[in-house]
């Protein structure tokens, strides 16, 4: 959860503590392109939950979490709020290709939900919250974390792209 770990950076006054994370995120995104590609065949970059400084984006172990692949992006927006907290346009220019190539990946994995016509993300997981998908499942106890468009990634989904329009017109990109 290092993103949780990173929500009080600006408010807590720790803005030096950007560095390691942006460094970190460039990283992530090198190596995301990879795990992009070969497994959604989508442009732009992606992370998994257990991402980490060795350039580890893949999914992991278990599906009910290790396939949450909205981290990259999620990840991103501490980018953009650094940002909005220092208003550095030359900060920006340097994470802005981080944020577009994360909103890419989302755009990519988006796919119409049959029920809604929403466009959501997936596949995806909601990691903290299990569902049954009958009754059958819930008498044996069978829990379910692989959906379509989890909140959390709506969430992020939706952040990320309107930090990135807002970049971009910044930037003037």
């Amino acid at each position: 959860n290092q993103q949780m770990n990173h929500w009080p950076l600006e408010v807590g006054n720790l803005t030096e503590l950007i560095d390691p994370l942006t460094r970190y995120a460039e990283r992530l995104a090198e190596s995301g392109e990879h795990t992009a590609r070969h497994f959604y065949n989508a442009d732009g970059w992606c992370a998994h939950i257990l991402a980490n400084a060795w350039g580890f984006t893949s999914p992991s172990e278990d599906p009910s979490w290790g396939a949450t692949n909205t981290c990259g992006a999620w990840l991103s927006l501490h980018l953009w709020e650094h940002y909005l907290y220092t208003l550095d346009e030359s900060y920006l220019r340097r994470v802005y290709p981080i944020m577009r190539d994360a909103a890419v990946f989302l755009r990519a994995i988006l796919v119409e939900h049959p029920s809604t016509g929403y466009l959501v993300t997936a596949p995806t997981t909601s990691p903290e919250n299990g569902f049954y998908l009958s009754e059958e499942d819930a008498a044996e106890g069978v829990v379910t974390h692989i959906c379509l468009g989890s909140t959390m990634d709506n969430q992020i989904a939706r952040e990320l792209f309107q930090a990135v329009v807002e970049a971009a017109d910044i930037l003037e990109q």
